[in-house]
């Protein structure tokens, strides 16, 4: 099970039932109780599916899901892996 700051949105996306979901930022930001950094908003690569250099990217992919289709200051979507 994953633990770390990123917590809140591992739990959360645990609970979906649906096989995509499309969250703004700051509906990410309410989930988790705390804002994103400011690289969330500007670059792209901060959402990668990579956790060798994202560890936020580890709530995500152990909870089972990955990111795509960023639409940086605005939304991003998850998608079921």
């Amino acid at each position: 099970m994953y633990s770390g700051k990123y917590l809140p949105i591992y739990d959360f996306l645990r609970k979906i039932k649906t096989n995509e979901v499309t969250l703004s930022f700051g509906e990410i930001e309410e989930i988790l109780k705390f804002s994103l950094p400011k690289s969330a908003y500007i670059h792209s690569a901060w959402w990668a599916n990579d956790i060798g250099t994202h560890t936020q990217a580890k709530s995500w992919l152990q909870a089972g899901w990955k990111t795509k289709n960023i639409d940086l200051r605005k939304t991003v979507t998850f998608e079921r892996l």
